[in-house]
């Protein structure tokens, strides 16, 4: 799941920049950041030093139906927890 958040971190703030703040200089900073970090890891990958573990899961639309309503459900759960002030900050 790393490699997937590094790649649309970095699309994100390559897209963004510019747009945000005139100054494009600090996305584009993120945006090589997070490229060099997902580098490394697809290298770690192909060198088998990490696995993607999850990552199918993430991608897979099996079972789809009962993680969306565990999903849905932690959002309410947060949502209350927040408006309650139950939860940590």
């Amino acid at each position: 799941l790393a490699i997937g958040f590094c790649y649309l971190t970095m699309m994100k703030y390559e897209r963004r920049a510019g747009k945000k703040t005139a100054d494009p200089t600090e996305d584009l900073k993120k945006a090589r950041t997070y490229f060099a970090e997902y580098e490394t890891l697809l290298r770690k990958r192909a060198e088998g030093e990490i696995h993607d573990q999850g990552l199918d899961l993430a991608l897979s639309y099996d079972d789809f139906k009962r993680r969306k309503e565990i999903y849905l459900k932690r959002l309410e759960r947060i949502e209350e927890d927040i408006k309650s002030g139950r939860a940590k900050r």
